[in-house]
């Protein structure tokens, strides 16, 4: 029956309406010892004074976490990020096409998709590798896709913004020159791979291995 009631006072009042519950379930066993007929009256008026204002202090540091609660609601709410829903199986796929030089995008949708620490990470150092290995005969390609399906015209002009969006952060992030990275739009060719709705919108190359890319 105690159990229950624990359990109801906690689900009402959170973690501090339980330090109180047990605080209180504490205080009545020491009662229920009958020591204070040993103790002289000046021991049992302060064991008594001091449970009492253990008592008061916990009750009021509840009372004041509930309302900081109240006024601070969105301070403790978890951050829901877009990939937290995707399995294990999803996001080691997901690494494995930041390895081989994929930027994610959503359908219809140019801005660069936020993606975890580890896939960020990967992208930085494929990045870095393709760098180092650019040269002024073979330079920085990055290819724009769009999702398979829609007009020609349309799905041309989408994967050249999602190059475009991949060539801005590439500048920014690695201080490069503007006209160090070339851009190409090819529309829906290829069919570049989806996982979940992260889509492959743009991939970073050599201008050598472009033919191979878009066979």
């Amino acid at each position: 029956m105690e159990g229950d009631t624990v359990r109801v006072i906690v689900q009402i009042a959170g973690v501090g309406g339980l330090g109180l519950t047990v605080f209180l379930i504490i205080f009545r066993e020491i009662i229920r010892k009958n020591i204070f007929p040993q103790l002289q009256n000046e021991h049992s008026y302060r064991i008594i004074l001091v449970m009492l204002s253990f008592t008061f202090v916990i009750a009021l540091a509840g009372l004041g976490a509930w309302v900081w609660i109240q006024t601070h609601p969105n301070e403790f709410r978890k951050e829901v990020r877009a990939w937290d829903h995707l399995d294990g199986g999803y996001k080691l796929m997901l690494l494995g096409l930041a390895q081989e030089g994929c930027y994610f995008f959503r359908w219809d949708q140019s801005s660069i998709l936020e993606t975890p620490d580890f896939v960020e990470e990967a992208q930085h150092q494929y990045a870095e590798e393709k760098i180092s290995m650019a040269k002024a005969e073979d330079p920085l390609l990055i290819v724009g896709f769009k999702e398979t399906g829609g007009a020609l015209a349309y799905a041309q002009t989408t994967s050249e913004r999602h190059a475009r969006a991949v060539q801005n952060y590439l500048v920014n992030r690695f201080n490069l020159p503007i006209g160090g990275i070339d851009i190409v739009g090819v529309g829906a060719t290829g069919n570049p791979p989806q996982v979940d709705n992260y889509f492959c919108g743009a991939k970073l190359i050599l201008t050598s291995e472009y033919e191979k890319l878009t066979k």
